[in-house]
C-alpha cells in the first residue's frame, strides 16, 4: 500500500467514526418523556439521572427471610438499530431461612444486558409500588424479573426512591407477568416470590 493509500484509508476511517457518533447522538430522547414517533437513529437517554438513585446493592429483611437486590445502571447500550440507557441486576430471595432464588453476584455483562435476571428501564410519575414515603414527583422505574432457574417464568419490579432520616430506601412491587412461555410449556406458573409482594429495601 502507498503511503498515498494510506492516508486515504485513515481519512475514510476517521470520517466513518464521526458518522457513527454523530448518528448515535442526532437524536436524543428522554426517557421519562417518550414521543410516540421517534424517526432515525434514537438514544433514549436517563436525562435526569433517575436510574443513578437505584445504582448499589439493597435489601430487605423480615426474621430469616430477605430480598437482596443489585442493580447498576448500563448508558447507550444498542437495541435494534436505537439505543437506550437501563439498569441491569441479580437478587436472592429467601423464604423462612430458605433460599428460593439466588443470581447474585451481579457480573456486568454489556454486551447481553439482556442475560441479566432484572434487566430494563421504564421511568412513570404513577406510584405503582405504591410508596406514601416517597415524595409527590417521584418518577418510578419499572424492570423486568426472571427466575434465575426458570427463565421462562417472568415477572416486573416497580420501584420508587426515597430517603428517610438520612438513610437511602426503595419501595419495591413485584408481580407475575405470565408471558414468557413456550407452547408447551408445563412447568410451575407463579414466581416464588409471592404475587404483588411490597417491599423496602436499604441501601447496604
Amino acid at each position: 500500500m502507498t503511503k498515498k493509500e494510506t492516508i486515504m484509508k485513515y481519512i475514510i476511517l476517521t470520517f466513518s467514526i464521526m458518522g457513527l457518533y454523530t448518528c448515535k447522538a442526532q437524536n436524543i430522547v428522554p426517557l421519562s418523556n417518550i414521543p410516540e414517533d421517534t424517526p432515525g437513529i434514537t438514544y433514549y437517554k436517563d436525562t435526569d439521572n433517575d436510574f443513578n438513585n437505584f445504582e448499589g446493592t439493597w435489601k430487605w429483611e423480615n426474621g430469616n427471610s430477605s430480598l437482596t437486590i443489585q442493580l447498576q445502571k448500563i448508558e447507550m447500550h444498542l437495541l435494534g438499530k436505537d439505543y437506550y440507557d437501563s439498569i441491569i441486576g441479580e437478587y436472592q430471595y429467601i423464604a423462612d431461612g430458605e433460599i428460593q432464588n439466588n443470581s447474585l453476584p451481579l457480573t456486568l455483562n454489556s454486551n447481553a444486558t439482556y442475560s441479566h435476571n432484572i434487566y430494563g428501564g421504564i421511568i412513570t410519575p404513577k406510584s405503582a409500588p405504591p410508596c406514601n414515603e416517597c415524595a409527590s414527583n417521584t418518577r418510578f422505574v419499572k424492570l423486568r424479573l426472571i427466575e434465575p432457574e426458570n427463565p421462562q417464568l417472568r415477572g416486573a419490579i416497580t420501584m420508587g426512591y426515597f430517603v428517610e432520616n438520612g438513610i437511602e430506601k426503595i419501595k419495591v412491587r413485584i408481580y407475575n407477568t405470565n408471558d414468557g412461555f413456550h407452547v408447551d410449556y408445563t412447568g410451575p406458573t407463579e414466581l416464588k416470590i409471592p404475587e404483588n409482594s411490597i417491599f423496602t429495601l436499604v441501601k447496604q
